[in-house]
């Protein structure tokens, strides 16, 4: 976790140290360990540091070559590290130092502008290239660090934080009415824009080339190549599986300090937590100072203590539990001037957690995200079923997954034409969402004004999906869906802003590269069996996490946590005068009506306000937003916290 800044003025005008500086200032939160800048005519480069590798405690960015002629600044780190250490002796390039930003300048060396393909970990990055006069840049695979960029007449601006454009005098803000309409739809879904015009994001698994021809994005990763695998039996599976989750692990504990991590008592996180444990026994990682973290609602139906106190015995581990969060943290994003879309709920509910993880001396936190990303694909199987006419089979499982319709994969030829009317009495009302986007529609309950969703083409924009060319099955399709996808990557940027707040770095073991082509190659049966998913995880971590959570199959449900934010937000009276209506975004009256709905439901007991609450965030989120930057700086939350 650390920050980068780049200005390249292509016209060859020198740029301005102060500006450099402003943006570079303006991220000073994510370098509590040092800073540095780097300027050289029409090119400059600064960098935030926040150390969370030993090798990093030695770093110097920006980082120049032997020759000058070449300079990185780098957020992130490499997770196979000796891997290409290997491929650079081999090619003759020798390392100077053993840190992560010098390994990748030698890669950028070596291969020029395929190294990011070479690279497996978490990066956003930015090469000066003087030999050929460009800028280079590039994001990690699935857009666990942010990557911004605008572009100014002749003037290409990067960096960590939307922030830090606001440092540019000449920088006006417009709104980008495209991505509020998909906002407020609830189906973000573009990789690239962002809520203004001008700024954009680099996608994940894209590098970008700037030079005096223009800006060029290219892709760098395509899961195409990939081929299904066989193994005799389900063992060899899961020892396949926990051999690469070991790695990815090893790789996830490099730090000069303690690791923590959340525990939720869901699989996955304890998934993550029982195999490091396990590690730590056998001393195949460090494990001083490993302990864990985990949210309890004792009283809600979302408390999960039960599970996190199995896994916490049979492990014997340290937890630290923690009650709910405050409200407080809406006030202070808001007056921290982030000058972007406020995080949700259910992701400020972690501060307390983060915060805990800070005073305790930590940086990295480990997650368990990925494990409903890659090993949650019910619909890989239920589509072969019905592209190979297994009709009895599926009529089979379908007895056994009450989610069946929610999970299939709607924009196939073979459920669009064919099997979709047949089996369209078997859709819940979970697949609902999943019908209005095959069909181009917004959320229903979304107070969008028609006119303004007309006038953005924004069924169009719904219905857009990354497509995979040369697709060889339903799981290739998906897993390139998901690496790709819009909401993801917001996702990922706003946990590494809320992160940032802290100094920490999130990791995510389940979410890497490895994990990925592994799931990408699995026959379908592995992922789900008679019904149940993650069915190799299961399997591989028999004897490592307590039965109770292997074989759990439910998730806690946080809306309450909505309820409490709009009430500490007084958001009723914020709806009474929607700047959003007043630019013709949103519907006000029926907003009001949405909100009076939700509160009188959940007043009742009815968990039917669940269907209102995102889409209320969504409206409320972008109005904070909108009023901060276009219609009051110095504005502030209506109510107390």
């Amino acid at each position: 976790m650390s920050g980068i800044t780049g200005i390249f003025h292509r016209n060859r005008q020198p740029v301005k140290a102060e500006l450099l500086q402003r943006m570079n200032d303006a991220i000073a939160h994510r370098g509590i360990d040092g800073s540095g800048f780097w300027l050289n005519g029409a090119v400059g480069l600064a960098h935030q540091m926040l150390c969370t590798t030993t090798e990093a405690l030695t770093e110097k960015q920006p980082l120049l070559d032997e020759s000058g002629e070449i300079c990185l600044v780098l957020d992130g780190r490499i997770d196979n590290r000796e891997e290409i250490k290997k491929a650079l002796a081999a090619s003759d390039f020798h390392l100077r130092t053993d840190t992560d930003a010098e390994i990748i300048l030698r890669t950028y060396q070596c291969w020029g502008e395929a190294c990011p393909a070479k690279i497996i970990g978490d990066f956003a990055l930015v090469i000066w290239d003087g030999r050929q006069q460009k800028l280079f840049c590039a994001r990690d695979l699935f857009g666990i660090k942010p990557f911004y960029y605008r572009l100014h007449k002749q003037t290409f601006f990067c960096g960590s934080e939307v922030r830090q454009f606001f440092a540019d005098e000449n920088f006006s803000p417009k709104p980008n009415e495209g991505m509020v309409a998909e906002f407020l739809a609830d189906t973000v879904t573009s990789k690239a824009e962002t809520l203004y015009q001008n700024i954009y994001r680099l996608p994940p698994a894209h590098c970008l080339v700037v030079d005096a021809d223009g800006v060029r994005p290219t892709q760098y990763w395509f899961p195409a190549a990939i081929k299904e695998f066989r193994y005799k039996n389900d063992s060899e599976y899961a020892e396949h599986f926990l051999a690469i989750f070991t790695e990815t692990l090893q790789a996830c504990f490099r730090s000069h300090k303690p690791v923590g991590a959340h525990l939720s008592g869901g699989l996955d996180s304890s998934s993550v937590v029982g195999l490091a444990q396990s590690l730590i026994q056998k001393g195949t990682i460090p494990g001083h100072g490993f302990e864990t973290f985990s949210l309890i609602f004792p009283g809600l139906s979302c408390d999960e203590s039960n599970y996190i106190q199995a896994v916490v015995q049979l492990c014997g581990i340290k937890n630290n539990a923690l009650q709910t969060m405050k409200n407080a943290a809406f006030q202070s994003e808001i007056a921290r001037e982030s000058y972007y879309f406020p995080s949700p709920p259910n992701g400020r509910m972690l501060d307390g957690i983060k915060k805990l993880a800070h005073e305790k001396g930590m940086r990295v936190l480990l997650t368990g995200i990925g494990g409903d990303e890659w090993f949650a694909g019910s619909h890989f199987h239920y589509a072969d079923l019905l592209r190979h006419g297994k009709f009895l089979a599926l009529l089979r499982t379908a007895r056994v997954d009450k989610n069946l319709a929610a999970e299939f994969n709607l924009s196939h030829p073979i459920l669009q034409y064919g099997a979709l009317p047949l089996l369209r009495p078997l859709i819940p009302d979970a697949a609902r969402k999943l019908l209005r986007q095959w069909r181009g529609e917004p959320a229903a309950t979304a107070p969008i004004d028609p006119q303004f969703a007309q006038r953005v083409h924004l069924q169009e924009r719904i219905r857009r999906k990354s497509e995979l060319k040369n697709c060889k099955g339903f799981a290739q399709q998906h897993i390139f869906s998901i690496a790709t996808d819009g909401w993801q990557t917001f996702r990922f940027e706003l946990e590494n802003r809320d992160d940032a707040e802290f100094s920490l770095e999130t990791r995510h073991p389940l979410h890497d590269r490895r994990i990925a082509e592994f799931a990408l190659a699995l026959p379908a049966d592995q992922l789900v069996r008679q019904g149940r998913e993650k069915f190799i995880l299961r399997q591989a971590m028999r004897g490592l996490i307590p039965e109770i959570v292997r074989q759990r199959e439910t998730k806690a449900e946080f809306s309450h946590l909505f309820i409490k934010a709009f009430q500490a937000m007084n958001g009723e009276h914020l709806l009474n005068d929607l700047a959003l209506d007043s630019m013709g975004w949103v519907n006000q009256s029926q907003a009001q009506s949405f909100y009076r709905q939700m509160m009188h439901l959940h007043a009742a007991g009815n968990e039917s306000y669940t269907e209102y609450s995102w889409t209320l965030w969504m409206i409320l989120g972008l109005e904070l937003w909108f009023r901060k930057v276009f219609v009051d700086s110095d504005f502030t939350l209506p109510g107390k916290f």
